[in-house]
Formats: structure tokens, sequence, C-alpha cells
């Protein structure tokens, strides 16, 4: 078979692999499908507008040169491009691992007569577009606010989609060339272990010193000076030598050189990435498949007491015990700790001076703090059926009903995201010295919400689950995903329907004197409702589905 007929063949599966996605039509893929590309082209749309309306501002300052404006504007793309590409080295890491190791489709393709080096272009290919592709909307959005804020011609606007490809190359082939490294040393789990856990510790430190530089004043700045000097807080030091410099540089100047320097630099990451290849590649793919079976502690060395403890505690612990193990899921846990801090910041940043409006903030403030939970809930509740994957026929073997075990999974669940939940609607109610009936009613709701939410999430997940794949993040974005938002969404509006007319009348006339036990039975009632009974079918549907491992 010739090299080039084989890799276009290799391509051609990828293209087959979309194709028949879509066809024939199924609405269990079109509809998420749909409702993803809404919201991406929904942020997008706002990401345009807002970068624009600065870009608008910047191009209107006439108290300073063109050379000031473009060094302003320069600072900003290298701030931006520093982040991106930093996010894009992570990200190739992460997915690298699965590119070049634990793709379920490597031991086929190592099968057919296509030499090794087209497989691992394809590979490369693969681990760039997920990766980057993102990090690659986000830019796109970002450079057509600048360019259609400047004027700049259609050459220019070309030249921005080669500085794209350019600058995200080179990430790529370095966080798979490092990857690749350290597999060959040590074992893939704990590799990707690590990698997950840096890259958490990163986005979270991400958000929080974004969120310090208050980016939002950017868009109603108060006059120039207070804007040139928020531009220079927002900035890092220069670094000539980086390619986030270079592409901040050629974007705002068009200079030829940096161009060059990003050509030649990502033709040397690329020869870098092909010497680790042809060096340790084949030992570290050995190496991987080798460590992918996990070896637990004898059964004679386990304790008596662990072998007659009651099933539901067994069920628990075995849970407990899988997710602790796996630092994909647990490092997320510094991500909800950034989310707090960033969100109490928010609330902290509006200064606001009217006590009513404080008031109508705290209420609005409980339907947010829903939101957060629905989509946590989606991460981490939604899934917890699914994950059990193909050894739940051994679920399906034990003598308990599924009943027990979803309600296993909710004591599991329900205490963390109620004290998640608490410590944001408690601290944010501190924070905006609200009179304690907006504190009590809050903490009250959040606790329903809680309640509603987790049983939710788990029947669902219970009703409608994924055992084909162990891929979390792959399982919430699916039918059963979008079904879920959905209805997590009418719950969190009917509750903050039920709760406006004891606001108002507080709000009103100044007193809690308002007969609520109506509106309490009410919550509770529909509470109950969008938990219980999900709960229920999801248990019954369980006990009828036919598993085939």
């Amino acid at each position: 078979m010739n090299a080039n007929s084989g890799l276009f063949n290799l391509l051609s599966l990828y293209r087959k692999t979309v194709r028949h996605y879509f066809i024939p039509a199924r609405w269990k893929h079109y509809f998420p499908f749909a409702s993803l590309v809404a919201l991406g082209i929904f942020l997008l749309t706002l990401e345009f507008f807002g970068f624009r309306k600065i870009f608008l501002y910047m191009n209107s300052l006439q108290d300073f040169s063109q050379v000031f404006v473009q060094f302003l504007l320069e600072r900003l793309f290298g701030l931006i491009f520093l982040i991106s590409y930093s996010m894009i080295f992570m990200s190739s890491m992460i997915n690298g691992l699965s590119c070049f190791f634990l793709s379920k489709k490597l031991p086929f393709l190592y099968t057919l007569p296509i030499p090794r080096t087209r497989i691992l272009i394809v590979q490369f290919l693969e681990n760039w577009a997920t990766s980057c592709y993102l990090i690659l909307m986000f830019l796109f959005s970002f450079l057509l606010a600048y360019a259609s804020s400047f004027d700049l011609s259609w050459r220019q606007g070309i030249s921005f989609v080669v500085l794209l490809l350019l600058f995200t190359f080179s990430p790529v082939a370095l966080g798979s060339a490092a990857v690749v490294s350290l597999i060959r040393f040590f074992p893939v789990r704990r590799i990707h272990q690590l990698v997950t856990l840096i890259a958490c510790m990163f986005l979270g430190a991400l958000m929080i010193s974004i969120r310090m530089m208050k980016p939002e004043m950017l868009l109603n700045p108060t006059n120039t000076d207070d804007f040139v000097r928020l531009m220079k807080d927002l900035t890092i030091p220069s670094m000539s030598y980086m390619p986030s410099t270079w592409t901040s540089k050629a974007a705002v100047y068009g200079r030829f050189p940096e161009f060059l320097y990003l050509f030649l630099f990502s033709g040397a990451t690329l020869l870098i990435l092909g010497i680790v290849l042809n060096a340790v590649y084949e030992k570290a793919f050995v190496f991987s498949q080798e460590s992918r079976s996990l070896r637990g502690r004898p059964a004679s060395k386990r304790s008596t007491r662990e072998r007659a403890s009651h099933p539901t505690f067994a069920l628990i612990r075995k849970d407990l015990r899988l997710f602790l193990r796996d630092a994909t899921q647990w490092s997320q846990l510094l991500l909800l700790a950034a989310l707090v801090v960033v969100y109490l910041l928010n609330i902290k940043n509006l200064a606001i001076q009217l006590p009513m409006v404080r008031w109508v903030v705290s209420f609005i403030n409980l339907g947010l703090a829903g939101f957060v939970l629905s989509a946590l809930s989606v991460r981490f509740l939604f899934p917890s059926v699914s994950m059990e994957g193909r050894s739940f026929w051994i679920v399906r073997t034990l003598p308990i009903s599924f009943r027990r075990l979803l309600w296993c999974k909710y004591l599991i669940f329900f205490p963390p995201f109620l004290f998640f939940a608490q410590v944001l609607v408690f601290f944010s109610n501190k924070i905006l010295q609200v009179p304690d009936f907006f504190l009590y009613l809050s903490i009250a709701n959040i606790l329903m919400i809680s309640f509603a939410l987790t049983g939710l999430g788990i029947g669902i997940g219970a009703l409608l689950p994924n055992f084909k794949t162990d891929n979390p993040s792959q399982i919430a974005i699916g039918p059963g995903g979008v079904l879920y938002m959905f209805i997590s969404f009418i719950y969190l509006g009917l509750m903050c329907g039920i709760q406006i007319r004891p606001v108002w009348y507080y709000m009103v006339r100044h007193s809690d004197e308002i007969h609520g036990g109506f509106y309490f039975a009410s919550a509770v009632l529909l509470t109950l409702l969008f938990s219980l009974v999900p709960l229920e079918w999801g248990a019954r549907r369980l006990a009828k589905q036919e598993y085939f491992p």
C-alpha cells in the first residue's frame, strides 16, 4: 500500500465516522449537537461584541499617539496569547495520553499495512484538533473583533488564519513530546493523574488571577487615564523570546520577522516531536499497555470487618475509593474552590449602596447558585450510574435493589453539594449585608434545591445510562445531560417563582409577617416531586434494562 494513500485512508475513517454520526438522522445526536452549537454561537457573539467595544474605545483615543495605542494592543494581545498557549500545552498533554496511548483504536490501527509514521501523524492531528478547537474559536472571535474595529484588509485577515495555525502547532507538539517522554519512564495512569492535577491547579489559579484584575472595567471605562492604568495592570512583563510575544507583535504590527520566528519555532518543535517518537514511542507504548492493569491487594490481606460490612456501606466505600483513586475526578475540586473564590469576588465587586437593590441581588443570587449546582450536577451526578461501565453486570448480581444502589450514590454526593451551595449563599449574603429574612430564605431554599438536583441528576442518569464510555464529560454532553439541564432549569424557575411573593411582600412592607406556610409547603412538594420521582423511575429502568458487556 502506498504511504500517502494509507494516510488518506486513515483520514477518511474520521470523515466516515462524522458522517455516520449524523446519517441516518437521530434526534439523540442532532439535539445535543444543535444545543451545543447554539450555545457556542451565543458565547462567541458575546465575546465578539465585548472585545469590539474595547477595541473601538482604543481606536478612539485621541490624546495618545498611534504608537502608544499599538503598544497597549501589543500588551493585551500578549496576555491573551500567553494564556491561550499555556492552556493548549496543558490540554495537549492530557489529550495526548488518549491519542497516543489509551485510544481503543490504536491496537487495530497497528495491525493495518500502514507505516506507523502515518498513524502517528493522524494521531497528532487528532490531538491538535481536540486540544485547540475551543481556543481557536475564542481567538478567531477575538481577532475578528480586532479586524472589524480597526478596518483591517482581507489580506490581514488571511494572515491571522496562518498566524493561528503557526501559533497552535508548537504547544501541541511540545505537549505531545513531553507526555511521550514521561510515559517511557512512568506508568501512564500516574502521569494522567499528575497532568490533570497540574492542569486543574493552573486553571484554578488562572481563574482567580484574571478575576482579581477586574477585566469588566474595560467595557465601561470612566476616563482615558483609568483605561490606560487598567491596561497596564492587565499586562505582564515582556518576554521577546516567547511564541506568544511573536504572535502578538505579528498581529498588531504585521511584521514579517515574527512570522518567520513562529514558522521556524513550529518546525523545530515538530522536529523534536518526531525525534522523540522515533526514539522512545515504541517502548513507551508497550509500557502503557502493561500498566493498564491495576494491582490490588491480595484478598487474604483484607480485613474480615470489610468482608462482613453491610452491602450499603460496601457500595458507598467502593464509590468513594474509585473517586479518590482517580485524580481526574477529585482534582476538579480545586476548580470548585477557585469557582467559590471568583463567585464571592464578583459579589464583593458589585459595590451596591441601596439596600433594596442588595435584596434583589440576594434573591437573584439564589437562582445563580442553583444554576451553578445544576452545571456541577451534570458533570458529577448525572454520569455516576454510567461510570459503572462494563462492570455493571457485577452490580446486577449483587443481592441489593437498584433503588438502594441509587440512594447509596445519593448519600455520597448530597453532603458535599449541600456544603458547597451553603457556602456560596451564606458568604454572598454576608457580603451583601442583607437582613436575616433573606439569609434564612436562601439557606432553606438552597437546602431544597440541593436535595432536588441531586435526586434529579442521579435519577435521569439511571433513566438514560451510557455504559459504553468511561469519559464523564462525554456522558454529560449526551442527550440525557441536555435533558437534565432543561428539567433542572424548569425546577429552578418554579422555585424562584414560588418565592417571589414572600420576597416582594418583605420589600414593600418591610415585614415577614406573611402566611408563608402555603409557599413553604409548595416548595417542599415541588422538591420531593423533582427528586424522588426520577430516582424511582431510574431504579425501575435499570431493573428492566438488558445489559451485555
